[in-house]
């Protein structure tokens, strides 16, 4: 897992990312965790830059890169 970093959000708690392989770690409020996979760097440096990364998530992130639960 990626150094992660906390994230000022009502929506994810914890983000890391992990440049050579590309793979976005997420963990949100719920305590869900989940590692996006092909994420581009300019997606991740946009997440950490936005005043508000709920709605970041919502538009650049979710359903549109592959993703996979961390148990």
């Amino acid at each position: 897992m990626p150094k992660m970093e906390p994230v000022k959000s009502s929506t994810i708690r914890e983000m890391g990312y992990d440049e050579p392989s590309q793979e976005l770690t997420l963990i949100f409020v719920s305590g869900d965790a989940y590692v996006y996979e092909v994420v581009p760097p300019m997606i991740y440096e946009g997440l950490r830059a936005t005043s508000s990364p709920g709605a970041f998530f919502n538009k650049w992130i979710r359903d549109r890169f592959e993703f996979r639960h961390l148990d």
